[in-house]
């Protein structure tokens, strides 16, 4: 594609090229406020306390006699 757009369009062309360094000062683009929302939900439940957890101690040898 480029190759062909070179090919078309001399490369010493100055037609697109802000050779003043001009800008369009006078335009404005008009922001609209956005309104607060409220966070979303998680998407997943935790609990509070931590889960009990259910593997065995191993026994010491003073309770294994």
């Amino acid at each position: 594609m480029l190759i062909f757009l070179a090919t078309i369009v001399p490369l010493d062309e100055r037609s697109g090229v802000n050779l003043t360094g001009a800008l369009n000062t006078s335009h404005s683009t008009p922001v609209e406020d956005v309104p607060e929302v409220a966070p979303a939900p998680p998407l997943i439940h935790l609990p509070e306390a931590p889960l009990p957890c259910f593997h065995r101690r191993a026994a010491t040898p003073a309770e294994r006699a």
